[in-house]
This record gives C-alpha cells, sequence and structure tokens, in this order.
C-alpha cells in the first residue's frame, strides 16, 4: 500500500489527462462533494489514505452492486486512469479499513488531483462512519495543535518573567525539561 499524501503515487496512462472532470459543483461543509458523476464523500487531507492497484487476479469474483452515485474522493499527487479498480486502505484505530472499486472521476487542482472511486452498496453506509471518524480525528488533531500553539504562547510570555524571580527557577527547569518551548 502506499500513501498518497508522502510517496510517490500510482503513474497514470497517457489518457488519464483527457478523462479529467471538470470543476465539481455544489460543494459542502459536510465533507460531501456533489459532482457529475454523484455525490462521493471527502476524505480529509490531513488524515491518511493509503492505495494500490488491484491486479486483474485480485479483483472479486464477482462485484457487490454498485451505484455510479455513492463512492469516496481523496487527494493523491498524481493522476490514476479511469477505470483502474483500486483497494483504499484508511488506518483507524481500531483497525485498517479496506474499500475496493474503480476509479470514476479525476479532477485536477492546483497541488495535485482528486480521485473518485466508486463503492458498492454494502460499502456505503461503513465509508459513510469511517469517513466520520476520519473527519473528527482530523478535526481533534487541529484543535490540538492550536492548543499547543496556545500553550507554547503562553509559555514564551511567562518566561521572562519567571527568568527573573530567582525562587521560580526550580519551575523553570522543569517546564524545560517537560518539553516547553525554551525561547520567546
Amino acid at each position: 500500500m502506499r500513501n498518497l499524501g508522502t510517496s510517490a503515487g500510482l503513474a497514470a496512462a497517457p489518457s488519464a489527462s483527457a478523462q479529467l472532470v471538470p470543476t465539481s459543483v455544489n460543494p459542502s461543509s459536510s465533507g460531501t462533494r456533489q459532482t457529475l458523476c454523484g455525490q462521493f464523500l471527502q476524505h480529509p487531507r490531513g488524515f491518511p489514505l493509503s492505495c494500490r492497484r488491484l491486479p486483474r487476479w485480485r479483483r472479486p469474483a464477482a462485484c457487490a452492486p454498485r451505484r455510479d452515485d455513492i463512492g469516496l474522493c481523496f487527494h493523491s499527487p498524481r493522476p490514476v486512469p479511469v477505470g483502474t479498480m483500486l483497494e483504499l486502505e484508511i488506518p483507524l484505530r481500531q483497525g485498517p479499513q479496506r474499500f475496493v472499486g474503480p476509479v470514476v472521476f479525476i479532477r485536477e487542482l492546483a497541488d495535485g488531483f482528486e480521485i473518485g472511486v466508486e463503492l458498492s452498496l454494502a460499502d456505503a453506509e461503513r465509508v459513510a462512519i469511517v469517513e466520520r471518524i476520519c473527519e473528527l480525528d482530523a478535526r481533534l488533531r487541529q484543535d490540538d495543535r492550536a492548543a499547543a500553539r496556545r500553550r507554547a504562547q503562553e509559555w514564551a510570555a511567562l518566561r521572562p518573567r519567571l527568568e527573573r524571580i530567582p525562587a521560580l527557577q526550580n519551575l523553570l527547569f522543569a517546564a524545560t525539561r517537560a518539553g516547553l518551548p525554551q525561547g520567546a
């Protein structure tokens, strides 16, 4: 599995760029994107997602019923040809969740590509729950980073006062050992 956020993505066939879908219409704040192909859940960029092409011999023999308006879209640094069968893996604390489906659209962005993968009806509810967990986890991570920045700013403001008072030098030493920022 390749993490498309950090490593080289899947190479595209020359025909992939000819099959780009125009800019989506009506993106909503709920993480769902209305495209020409239907309604696709938007995977958060800050949350890991790995994908790999499925060779023909590993593809499911009898594909579950699919609707062309249910799927998942994600950011990729490289295009993936429409029609390519992908296995997506989303790591969660409870274990990785895997989804299999064909690429049904690709949209060029300023910093890469948005890839849309069609999913089976059986996976529709599960992917909705998994993506909600991803969205909440990504938001918690963002909140943690913001809180860490606030703590660092508060520490930077407090540090000069601690340095002026000799009786508080042990607090300064303990805070430094705890990993708080060194300078203002």
